[in-house]
């Protein structure tokens, strides 16, 4: 008799927990986490008509430390993705580097704090057990109160045993089904694993697609501070500050051939300059600003090239399209980087008319005022570039 009642005890124990009582754990668990890191394994399969099946990958190395003073995410944020767009929130700046292109932007959290505050939405930048933890409680219950999520079983994750938690169908008319699972671990109580499944007709066949969302390596120690700063996003040749007015244009600078739109600035140094005052030379343009750190690496290149041409001939000219005069020191940074060339400042007064919304940005104009040569950021070649082209145009 006394077996048949242990029997009885140990398959108690080995049933899974209420839903409400499961939901708890994992707030307690995700809570009890304020710093550390982990990879972020996300996988689409996207499956057509036929069988016909299309799969990508992306690893994620995600870094996260409370920030309890910041209002806008809590957290300091960093997501370093071997293809696609990094994201890193260093409590005062939020920096998105986009791999492909190789443009880094800026977003000045105070003009455009929204922009940062939907940080905590991504489940690809924001502590994805968090992130889960709060997703999970928000789906519990519909509109009527009803339960939305209940365990529909166990089933292991990378070797760890884990409650398979499913959210009710979604049926849509007209646009699809949809199903959701989340995986959370047994012996943490840490969402680990969310899997999203999409089924839509096209014409007489369907599409389905699978969303899922792994992590793995969760380390609790305290990441170190380079991992929140700009300086872990290396791959960038070109710098912009985040503009929603210029997010819908073309990126593409104002074409070869192109008369080059006149201007008259002031110069960092004193006095003013304009374009039509250097017709009959050959003229380098370059917009660039103070925290782009490319723009600071093509300054130098061209420098280099100043006293290989006489200034009857080719004029070098920087824009500053950003920075205030004062304030940025503008002049003392000249002067610290032994930049002689001619720079104008209020720049960002000729950038539309240029297409410029990025930085650097090169043009190269004829003695007629037209564009022959643009280059849209860095590139280690530009000094001899440059050189070749200026020999072969006097």
């Amino acid at each position: 008799m006394l077996l048949v009642v242990i029997g009885c005890v140990l398959r108690l124990d080995a049933q899974p927990p209420g839903m409400s009582s499961l939901l708890d754990k994992v707030t307690a668990a995700a809570a009890g986490i304020q710093q550390g890191s982990y990879q972020l394994h996300d996988s689409i399969n996207v499956v057509m008509m036929k069988g016909d099946s299309t799969t990508y990958k992306t690893l994620t190395r995600c870094y996260f430390r409370q920030l309890p003073h910041d209002t806008l995410t809590g957290y300091l944020l960093s997501a370093l993705v071997e293809a696609g767009e990094d994201r890193v929130y260093d409590g005062r700046q939020l920096f998105r580097l986009n791999n492909n292109s190789r443009e880094l932007e800026v977003v000045n959290i105070h003009q455009y704090p929204d922009q940062v505050k939907r940080l905590v939405h991504d489940q690809a930048t924001f502590p994805f057990f968090k992130f889960m933890a709060r997703h999970m409680r928000d789906n519990a219950f519909d509109s009527t109160g009803r339960p939305r999520l209940y365990v529909a079983g166990e089933e292991p994750v990378n070797g760890e045993r884990c409650y398979r938690i499913q959210e009710v169908a979604h049926h849509a008319p007209g646009d699809g089904d949809s199903y959701a699972y989340y995986y959370v671990s047994a012996v943490t109580f840490l969402p680990v694993r969310w899997y999203v499944k999409l089924v839509s007709g096209v014409g007489q066949g369907r599409v389905v697609q699978h969303f899922t969302y792994t992590m793995l390596h969760l380390q609790r120690q305290n990441p170190p501070d380079s991992v929140f700063t700009r300086r872990v996003l290396l791959a960038y040749n070109k710098e912009k500050q985040y503009n929603p007015a210029t997010a819908g244009h073309d990126n593409r600078l104002l074409p070869v051939g192109r008369e080059a739109p006149g201007w008259q600035l002031p110069e960092i140094n004193g006095g003013d300059l304009a374009l039509g005052d250097l017709r009959g030379k050959l003229v380098v343009l370059d917009f660039w600003f103070k925290s782009c750190v490319p723009c600071q690496q093509q300054m130098a290149d061209i420098e280099q090239l100043l006293k290989k041409y006489r200034e009857d001939q080719v004029v070098f000219v920087g824009v500053n399209m950003l920075d205030d005069l004062t304030r940025d020191k503008l002049a003392q940074l000249l002067r610290d980087r032994n930049l002689s060339m001619h720079n104008v400042w209020k720049g960002d007064s000729i950038t539309a008319a240029y297409h410029v919304y990025s930085a650097p940005a090169l043009f190269v104009i004829d003695r007629d005022g037209k564009i022959i040569y643009t280059l849209d950021g860095y590139s280690r070649t530009l000094a001899a570039d440059l050189a070749k082209l200026l020999d072969a145009k006097l």
